[in-house]
């Protein structure tokens, strides 16, 4: 029988080999497969019943190996994941390049640039109603085109968070698939096999794992796999931990290992997790907020101008806040509004329909502590104005009948102020760069173009002469008089008293508004909300073009309000770090573009080098179909041996057998 055995023993392991040849020939196209090999070698030898001495027994398969390299796994494990995260980073960063500039060409600033150039048109002519309905009409379409680009913003980051949560459920399933691998392959290697096929199939969930979050992996001796990521353990022996995806802010996603004790944080550095929280944070969110603040200071910065401006027809004879704070009587630095309100004046003008005369008044603010309620009540103590904060904690201002008021800083007497005995006026534009009350006292006595000398001198608080204006002999009463800054004098005929005598003060106003509080209110503004994603022309001024703010003065075809907002185009703002709004685009525009650049230049590398490894992978581990045909030919051959081996044995037996009978 010892001859038969070996003939037996050679057919089934040239059977067994050409079983593993199909193995591999079936699994020449399938991703992550194995070569395999069975593995041959001669059986133990037997002592021979004829003549003694060791004899062999033939051939049997030791073990089915599959070809593979541990180091170049654990490499390519690791390169996937880095070629996961930079290629979800480069698709969000392309989408964001297109999105604020399509096609090279950003629609924002250029929006912005027609609003602009409608409003110096309209300073040429501030009481045409059709240029001041086209700079209106622009400065909308510019303020759509900024929501537009938050909304498709905000949705981009908001299917960024549901993908990222997809994708940790996913891997939480890899890791319990994993884990059940594991005891799957712990049980079958106690007897000392190797399940090839399984092994297989933990390593493809293995590199799909890494392609999602950067794992390190560890073999026991068992053959079960130890699996961490950022120094966490998520995989030992059976037992898989799980992946918890948080937003402890808006803008902001953090993971967690959760699944023994206290949740742990999860940091990763590659696989697509990496990508999406980095697109999500770094690309989405940070450009949300550069769009938010490009929005917002520049809302400030127009809104602060305008409301210190007046419309063609005069003042107001009523505002609305559109700011609200939660208590009208917690200060207002802990009013939580933005920007801060600095101590300061607030100049106020009062105007009476009827004469025409105007009382400018100052009120003195500290938001340390003021409340928004105290603001109110100084407000309402102005003559002709009321002020109250109303049930939703915004600030309400009405005039009196028959008045109006305004923050534009006009040039008129405080309420209150000495009587002139002649008449007195003051005009021009104030262009100096302090607010103060001047005292005008006359210098001299007697009538006014006739006595000599005669003069009024403008004092300031501590008495010294700011400006002066002869008005004695060769003075034409009521003709201008240059005082500088902007300011002309005219004083008409009359007697003027002693000298010394005080005949009037005079309010001069550089800035209506040094606290801040009408842009932090939002009283009188140009625009309104709170972000990009409401950015919108003002209510008030959508309803009735006509309360634009174009002038300061209230003359007729005074248009200086508006050089003040076309100003804004190219003044440096402190909120945008000292650029002006179109620096503060372009540095959002330059910022995405080099980082889309860059992101593109990694994923080419990073690609060219998983190629390399996929292509050593295949040498070591690929079929060749090709190389398995030569094989399986030489199995076959070996086969065809074996058996004719089998035939000639047979007949040698039966041979024998007849001889005994």
């Amino acid at each position: 029988m010892g001859s038969l055995e070996i003939g037996l023993r050679a057919l089934l392991a040239h059977q067994r080999a050409m079983d593993v040849i199909g193995h591999n020939i079936a699994n020449a196209t399938t991703e992550g497969y194995s070569r395999q090999r069975a593995e041959q070698a001669p059986s133990l030898p037997a002592v021979s019943k004829v003549g003694g001495g060791y004899v062999g027994t033939g051939v049997e398969v030791r073990a089915i190996t599959r070809s593979t390299d541990a180091l170049l796994a654990s490499r390519i494990r690791e390169r996937s994941g880095v070629l996961a995260s930079a290629e979800r980073r480069d698709g969000t960063l392309r989408e964001l390049e297109q999105l604020l500039a399509p096609d090279g060409k950003a629609e924002i600033p250029s929006r912005l640039g027609d609003v602009f150039g409608a409003l110096r048109g309209l300073a040429n002519d501030p009481s045409d109603p059709a240029l001041r309905s086209d700079a209106l009409a622009k400065l909308d379409l510019f303020t759509g085109a900024v929501r537009e680009q938050a909304e498709t913003l905000l949705s981009m980051r908001e299917a960024i968070a549901g993908e990222a949560q997809d994708v940790t459920a996913r891997a939480n399933d890899l890791l319990e698939q994993i884990a059940s691998l594991n005891e799957q392959i712990g049980a079958a290697s106690l007897d000392g096999s190797s399940p090839n096929d399984l092994l297989d199939e933990r390593d493809r969930r293995l590199r799909e794992l890494a392609e999602i979050v950067d794992v390190d992996v560890r073999d026991d001796r068992l053959g079960m796999v130890t699996v961490r990521a950022g120094g966490t353990l998520l995989v030992s022996g059976p037992r898989a931990r799980s992946i918890a995806l948080t937003r402890p802010e808006v803008d902001r996603l953090e993971l967690q290992v959760t699944g023994a004790g206290e949740p742990v944080a999860l940091t990763v550095r590659g696989g697509r997790l990496h990508g999406l929280l980095t697109a999500f944070e770094q690309d989405v969110s940070a450009a949300m907020r550069d769009l938010d603040d490009f929005a917002g200071e520049l809302r400030l910065a127009l809104n602060g101008v305008h409301a210190t401006g007046l419309p063609v027809g005069g003042g107001y004879t009523t505002l609305r806040a559109s700011a609200a704070v939660t208590d009208p009587d917690a200060t207002l630095a802990e009013a939580g509004l933005a920007p801060p309100i600095e101590a300061g004046t607030l100049t106020v003008s009062v105007t009476d329909e009827a004469s025409g005369a105007i009382e400018t008044s100052r009120i003195a603010i500290d938001p340390a502590t003021d409340s928004l309620r105290d603001v109110a009540a100084r407000l309402d103590g102005i003559d002709g104005l009321q002020a109250v904060v109303d049930g939703t904690g915004r600030l309400q201002l009405v005039a009196d009948h028959g008045k109006r008021f305004d923050f534009a800083g006009r040039l008129s007497p405080p309420p209150g102020a000495p009587a002139s005995p002649v008449p007195l006026t003051f005009e021009g534009q104030y262009t100096g760069e302090s607010n103060d009350t001047l005292q005008v006292v006359v210098r001299g006595s007697g009538e006014v173009g006739v006595a000599s000398p005669l003069s009024i001198e403008l004092r300031d608080a501590a008495g010294d002469v700011v400006a002066s204006a002869d008005v004695g002999l060769g003075y034409a009463p009521g003709e201008p008089i240059d005082l500088g800054d902007g300011l002309l004098v005219r004083v008409g005929a009359g007697e003027l008293p002693t000298d010394g005598a005080v005949i009037g003060e005079l309010v001069r106003t550089a800035q209506p508004d040094t606290t801040g509080t009408l842009a932090a209110l939002g009283v009188g503004g140009l625009l309104e909300g709170e972000g990009a994603l409401d950015l919108a022309v003002d209510e008030r001024i959508r309803s009735d073009p006509a309360v634009l703010a174009v002038g300061r003065s209230g003359r007729s075809g005074d248009g200086s309000n508006l050089d003040r907002l076309v100003a804004v185009e190219g003044q440096p703002l402190e909120g945008l770090g000292g650029a002006t709004v179109h620096e503060h685009f372009g540095r959002l525009l330059a910022r995405v573009g080099t980082e889309a650049r860059r992101s593109g230049e990694v994923l080419e590398a990073q690609s060219a080098v998983m190629d390399a490894l996929e292509a050593e992978r295949d040498g070591v581990a690929g079929v060749n179909v090709d190389e398995e045909m030569v094989r399986l030919a030489e199995m076959q051959r070996a086969y065809e041996a074996a058996a004719r081996y089998v035939t000639v044995v047979n007949d040698m037996l039966t041979t024998v057998m007849n001889m005994v009978r």
